[in-house]
């Protein structure tokens, strides 16, 4: 089990959000980042931060043309948690997002903060990526 949180401060009380779900970290961070989004309103700004490279630029670059593609990769194949990204892509149009990536884990930034909930939620301490309790 793989654990995922996410902090919403659209409010004067910052908001947490965490949550479990046997998934990949992509999956998580997607789920993670559609919570999120359901608890602001559509006349929020927001920004969404990952520290993937990879959810970056299907956040930034690829999201427009999956969407044109009908939400599947080149050649016709399904793209992997194309529900995700289409559940995503519609709350993002409802409102102003901006997108950050952001490699420190462990510094002040916002990320940090979500990595440390992240690991205070499933007991773990390390700073280590593993399985979960389960």
């Amino acid at each position: 089990m793989a654990a995922s949180a996410a902090i919403v401060t659209a409010a004067a009380k910052p908001r947490i959000l965490h949550g479990t779900a046997e998934a990949s970290i992509d999956g998580l961070e997607l789920l993670a980042m559609l919570a999120g989004l359901a608890v602001v309103p559509p006349t929020a700004t927001v920004r969404l931060i990952t520290r993937s490279t990879r959810l970056y630029r299907g956040l930034t670059v690829e999201r427009e043309r999956w969407r044109a593609a009908g939400w599947q990769r080149a050649g016709g194949q399904p793209l992997g948690y194309g529900g995700l990204w289409q559940r995503l892509d519609t709350a993002i149009h409802e409102r102003t997002v901006r997108f950050s990536h952001e490699r420190d884990l462990c510094g002040p930034s916002p990320l940090g903060r979500v990595h440390g909930l992240a690991r205070a939620a499933t007991g773990r301490g390390s700073r280590r990526a593993g399985p979960g309790p389960g």
